[in-house]
Order: C-alpha cells, then structure tokens, then sequence
C-alpha cells in the first residue's frame, strides 16, 4: 500500500494534540476522523484532512463546544458552516470574556477588601462609620460551631445552587446585645457570610447608616470579645449614643486567609443612632 505523502501514526498525532490515543479512536468511531489503514499490519495513518479536522475540533473544545455539535458543524462543512462556526466560536469567546471579566472584578473586590482591613483599620480603636447597606447571606438563626462553618456556607451554596467566594470574605455573627447587657453573657442570633463583591445572591442586608466599630487581634479571642464589647458599650453611653441593632462579630481574617492565629482580626460593629 503506498502511504499518503504527509501522514501521522496514531501516536505522533495524539502527541501533536496533547490527546490520548483512545480519543483518536473514538474520533474515528463516531465518523469525526478517517484514517486509512494499512492492509498488512493494520496500522491507521491519519492524512494532512485528518489533522485540519482534529484541530478544529480541538479549538470548538476548548470553547465548550458540545461534541455533537462539533460533530455536525465538522461534517457538513461549507462556506456557510464555516462562517456560521466563526460566529458561535465570537460568541462564546465574548461570553468566555465577561465570565473572566467577572471574575476579575470579583478577586480585585476581595483584595480592596483585604487590603482595607490590613493596612487601613486601625486596631483596638473605636471609630464612628458610615456604611452603605450591605448585601450578605445568612447562613443560621442561630450559633454554629466554628470547625463546620465552612461545610454549612459549601452546603448552602449547593442547596441553593449559587456560588460565593471563600477566600477574602468574611463570616459574621449577630449577637444579642440587650441580652448581654443584662447577663454579659455571649447569645448568638444569626450566622452570616458578607464579601463586598456583589456578584452572588444574597438573602440578608445590613441597613446603612453609621456604626461604631472596634478591630482587634483575636489571638485570646473569648477574652478579648468580653473586654472590647464592654468599651463599645461604655463609649455608646459615654457619648450618649443609642444602639440601633445588635453587635455585629466580623471575622475580617481568620483561618481562610491565614494558619498562623496571630493574624487573625475581629471587627465588632454596632448601628447607632447619632
């Protein structure tokens, strides 16, 4: 038999596309690909057609194309279909571009909000801040222990089929302050996962208006919290502020973002009446 004068075994084709030789062979199973045979030992030599075909399925897969549109568009090939593949091909390369287009806005979101807490809040300082509403999820009406928080927000998300970041978001815990006050004891009201990234569903929002606020390292967390939540409430009534809501326990960094505890930043926040 006289070989094509440009050919490819199966082997050096597969390795020419970075694919299996299984892959090949399915190719040709479902009519995407002819190589020509060799009657004496049976060996499939795929011609200079064969290479233009597979890279065109190549680059419509990389595009998400599915196979069996791949497979028609291949087949049926023409002036038309090849103008008609250009066109899907521009299509899904916009849609390709505002997905990463997305995404970027949502890692650049996490980063401000990141480089906020890191080098512009100052720590065991009280400050009065305006905040816009924020749009946040609520997780719980009630506590959850801290080594399964990350398994409720994973279980949430699948339940409600959305997706939210873990990395550069924080998880926050509503605590009853008049119950505090009376008992100084810690009652938690509601769990709560916030990022400043708008690009997910939310369920809860936390009304503007200005809050008093106070960060701290929460290496001896348990302590700590006693000990700041009692100086935002001897500044609210030193100052003759009224609290609007209950005290609001950000985690702006902790195990997400970082192993080592010392790192780690809370945020209590409170809406006052000013």
């Amino acid at each position: 038999m006289k070989k094509p004068k440009y050919h490819f075994k199966s082997k050096e084709l597969a390795d020419l596309f970075n694919t299996t030789i299984d892959t090949l062979r399915y190719y040709e199973k479902i009519g995407l690909l002819h190589p020509i045979r060799n009657p004496e030992n049976n060996y499939r030599y795929f011609t200079s057609s064969d290479i233009e075909t597979l890279g065109i399925v190549m680059e419509l897969l990389r595009l998400r194309f599915p196979l069996s549109e791949i497979k028609e568009l291949v087949t049926t090939r023409s002036v038309d279909q090849t103008l008609s593949i250009l066109h899907k091909e521009e299509i899904a390369l916009k849609q390709q571009i505002s997905q990463l287009e997305t995404t970027l806005s949502s890692i650049q979101s996490r980063i401000g909000f990141m480089n906020h807490i890191l080098y512009e809040t100052p720590l065991e300082t009280i400050q009065l801040q305006h905040f816009p509403e924020r749009n946040s999820i609520k997780i719980s009406d009630e506590d959850i222990e801290e080594d399964i928080f990350e398994i409720s927000i994973i279980k949430y998300m699948k339940e409600n089929s959305i997706t939210v970041p873990l990395v550069g978001a924080c998880d926050f815990y509503a605590l009853d302050l008049e119950h505090f006050l009376k008992t100084q004891e810690l009652i938690v009201r509601g769990v709560f996962y916030y990022t400043n990234d708008d690009h997910y569903n939310h369920n809860y929002t936390l009304p503007a208006g200005s809050y008093l606020t106070l960060a701290f390292l929460s290496k001896k967390e348990s302590d700590l919290s006693y000990k700041f939540l009692n100086e935002l409430i001897d500044y609210m009534n030193d100052h003759n502020l009224t609290p609007k809501s209950d005290i609001y326990s950000f985690y702006m960094i902790d195990e997400t973002e970082s192993s080592n505890k010392e790192e780690h930043i809370i945020e209590l926040q409170v809406l006052v009446s000013v």
